[in-house]
């Protein structure tokens, strides 16, 4: 296989090699945090690297030429918000947003891999899986057990937390391609199609509503004040 730059933390070209010998340990080696084993305070190295989520890029984004793209941790924090506010009976929306804030918490090791990159769906998991198992042992047994939990419901969309929060996963993404959309004067089709894939009535309404606003703003049936206002707002960049 030829190699490949991953849209991830490591920026590493990927190799058959480079995918059989990957490992969490090594991929935060290399993003700053060595001597991993030796580190006493393991809670505190937790919470760091945690926070390199700031820093990836959403690769999607990226590939689409967007001027600053939103990192990971944006992503998660409005996906959280929107569990916060969403109605869908029956729910319970604490649990769907502490979902939300740990379901790609891997991805600081792991990198935003997309179906783009040559990165198997079964090699995604088994990365993720391991990165999470190994943030789990970093924290209290009960802390570490609780968040790993966490992640496994959302990855195997079992319960109605989990498919709401898999949904929301792709709320978020609709709702920022829109606003690319009308900022940045990209298509995005492909991020709209996930609309498709949305189950619960509810938020599938969501965005068919932030659609509607798109086919506006492409007729130029938005108001005059209100594009000033944009434009005043976002500039050119």
């Amino acid at each position: 296989m030829a190699t490949h730059e991953l849209d991830s933390p490591q920026h590493i070209p990927i190799t058959e090699n480079a995918i059989l010998r990957w490992s969490a340990s090594k991929a935060l080696e290399n993003i700053g945090f060595r001597d991993f084993e030796n580190t006493a305070d393991k809670e505190l190295l937790f919470f760091r690297i945690a926070g390199r989520l700031k820093e990836v890029e959403r690769a999607g984004w990226k590939r689409y030429g967007i001027r600053h793209p939103e990192s990971v941790s944006d992503h998660s924090w409005r996906m959280s918000l929107l569990a916060l506010c969403a109605k869908v009976p029956g729910v319970d929306n604490g649990r769907v947003s502490q979902m939300a804030i740990v379901h790609d918490l891997a991805e600081v090791a792991v990198g935003d891999i997309t179906p783009h990159d040559p990165i198997k769906r079964e090699e995604k998991a088994r990365r993720e899986l391991e990165t999470m198992t190994l943030f789990a042992s970093m924290l209290s047994a009960e802390v570490g057990k609780y968040i790993l939990d966490l992640w496994l419901e959302f990855e195997e969309k079992k319960t109605k937390e989990s498919k709401v929060a898999n949904d929301l996963d792709k709320v978020d993404m609709v709702l920022q391609a829109v606003d690319y959309e009308e900022t940045q004067d990209k298509t995005l089709e492909e991020f709209m199609r996930a609309v498709e894939k949305i189950v619960v009535p509810e938020l599938r309404d969501l965005c068919y509503r932030a659609l509607a606003r798109r086919d506006k703003v492409k007729a130029g049936e938005v108001s005059g004040s209100e594009k000033k206002r944009m434009d005043e707002y976002y500039g050119d960049t």
